[in-house]
């Protein structure tokens, strides 16, 4: 689990600039610090292992971003 403290200090630091980062982090342990840090304005978007991971982890309803890399 991610430490929710570090994690908000971080996404509040980050609140006056455009940034952006992933991660794989486990959705759904994280979901409630990950929505909170992109509700403060720094964007952490939930890296999916293939769309079949991208379909379950959209169908937990989390409030998160979701990506996941496609071959061309």
């Amino acid at each position: 689990m991610v430490n929710r403290d570090k994690c908000l200090r971080m996404a509040d630091a980050f609140r006056r600039h455009k940034a952006w980062t992933y991660t794989h982090h486990d959705p759904v342990e994280n979901g409630p610090v990950l929505r909170e840090m992109n509700d403060r304005g720094f964007t952490v978007n939930v890296s999916c292992n293939g769309v079949d991971h991208l379909d379950w982890v959209a169908a937990k309803n989390l409030g998160v971003p979701l990506t996941v890399a496609l071959p061309s």
